[in-house]
């Protein structure tokens, strides 16, 4: 590394690489750590039987429609490879903005994690709702009478 090298690392609000050799370590592994909550997240929605859910991200679903969930998790870790590689070649350029790009990355996971899980709980609730009710596992018939009961229990 040369002088000018140095002299541009620090000139970046204290920004440098870690060891020299990695920039934003802590932020790239918060990336892999959501990247792989996204995957998790995924796989539990797609299994699960008592619901179809699918994946929304077209690029993904190819993956998954061709090799499986394997082939869905090698893209969605080839995608987080490729911003952790794009983040650490622009950081030597501009730090600044690696460091924004990767935040950015960073927090569209999330979101699509707190979608997955908001799916996840919104579906369980109505499940677990229907299993405790009266009409759990009866018939249409059933369930009319069961009615007409309750509402003549009412109006009395």
């Amino acid at each position: 590394m040369t002088s000018s090298d140095s002299e541009f690392m620090t000139s970046h609000k204290g920004l440098r690489p870690w060891a020299g050799l990695l920039w934003f370590p802590q932020e790239t592994l918060i990336l892999w750590i959501v990247s792989g909550l996204d995957v998790t997240m995924t796989l539990h929605l797609l299994w699960r039987g008592d619901i179809q859910f699918v994946e929304s991200n077209p690029f993904a679903g190819y993956f998954l429609d061709h090799w499986g969930v394997t082939g869905m998790a090698g893209f969605k870790a080839a995608m987080t490879l490729l911003v952790s590689v794009i983040v650490q070649v622009v950081a030597y350029r501009d730090p600044v903005l690696a460091r924004r790009v990767l935040s950015i990355g960073t927090v569209i996971i999330v979101f699509v994690v707190i979608y997955s899980v908001w799916l996840h709980f919104s579906h369980v609730e109505v499940d677990v709702a229907l299993k405790g009710m009266p009409w759990a596992g009866r018939s249409k018939e059933q369930v009319c009478e069961l009615a007409v009961w309750l509402l003549d229990g009412i109006d009395s």
